[in-house]
């Protein structure tokens, strides 16, 4: 699946994701800022990123952010109002 909702249901209770560098999972990262993307075909980048998740659980600092922005964005308080306007065809400003 290339935008899995369990990547936002992971970041909205504050665990951090590790995700193919691709497409909706990128995305997913991108909009967040908190994660880790790599090349899962890369061995070397992902043993880098292993090492780079293990050093930050070591640190303390593993699962340690703020709930990101883009959560508050898709909250169901946001966003079922803009989809169901969208399903009665009206304009709906992003």
């Amino acid at each position: 699946e290339n935008a899995p909702l369990v990547l936002l249901e992971a970041l909205s209770l504050g665990t951090n994701i590790l995700v193919n560098d691709r497409g909706g999972m990128r995305e997913t990262v991108e909009d967040a800022g908190v994660g880790w993307r790599v090349n899962m075909l890369d061995s070397s980048a992902v043993e880098q990123a292993l090492r780079s998740i293990e050093a930050a659980r070591q640190a303390g600092t593993l699962n340690s952010f703020k709930r990101p922005k883009m959560l508050e964005q898709r909250s169901a308080e946001r966003w079922v109002p803009h989809l169901l306007a969208h399903y009665r065809g009206e304009h709906v400003p992003d």
